[in-house]
């Protein structure tokens, strides 16, 4: 049973690699036997995905938050407006 372990982590870490998905290839490089189940290829991939999605990068500085929360304030109001008028036809 131990000996699919290795093909099932190489799996799932090319999923996570096709996938591009930063908290999947975190999870696989945190996995305890990465190390052996995985090529050099993969942790390299795995490593670039965690690195570019910000994983681990701290908080955003205080400019970038404020950005983001008028932003993200402006969309909930547009979508608010929109959907209301969807429901009026």
């Amino acid at each position: 049973m131990w000996a699919v372990a290795p093909h099932v982590l190489a799996q799932v870490a090319a999923e996570a690699i096709e996938a591009g998905d930063g908290y999947a290839a975190r999870d696989v490089l945190g996995y305890r036997s990465t190390l052996t189940g995985l090529t050099g290829e993969h942790r390299e991939a795995l490593s670039a995905l965690v690195s570019g999605s910000g994983l681990g990068s701290g908080t955003l500085p205080e400019p970038l938050l404020d950005s983001l929360e008028n932003s993200v304030k402006l969309a909930e109001e547009k979508l608010s407006v929109s959907t209301c008028l969807i429901r009026q036809q």
